[in-house]
């Protein structure tokens, strides 16, 4: 799931051999390049947004099911309500899970740079002076 696999498997060819000229181009140009993608940016920039859905989609859905419960009395609107916090925890459950990885891929990015940031230290310092 994260970070995206940065070089998937290539799309398979359609049935009839050759891929339709004008309307590739012109999807592709609404979405990001692969390379950025890839790159540290366009991984954050994905988590961001796989986050920011996970968010608005629980609180969307506990606010309906909520209404749902509270101002409708029939039997349906119960199990909507139902059904509604069922998805209210599966969405933040996935919303944990997203937070949990962008976390520990900051953290892998900040000991990174520390562990190049002490390499050069250690370079620069004078080992003479013991």
């Amino acid at each position: 799931m994260w970070p995206p696999d940065p070089d998937p498997d290539p799309d398979p060819e359609p049935a009839g051999g050759s891929r339709p000229g004008p309307a590739v181009p012109g999807l592709r140009a609404l979405l990001p390049a692969r390379a950025f993608l890839c790159s540290l940016k366009g991984r954050l920039l994905l988590a961001e947004s796989d986050f920011l859905r996970c968010v608005t989609a629980a609180l969307i859905y506990f606010a309906i099911s909520i209404t749902a419960i509270a101002k409708y009395s029939d039997g349906a609107s119960k199990a909507a309500g139902v059904f509604g916090f069922f998805a209210t925890i599966v969405f933040a459950t996935d919303f944990y899970l997203i937070f949990n990885d962008v976390a520990k891929f900051l953290k892998q990015g900040d000991s990174a740079d520390e562990t190049t940031a002490h390499k050069t230290e250690e370079e620069n310092s004078d080992s003479d002076s013991d």
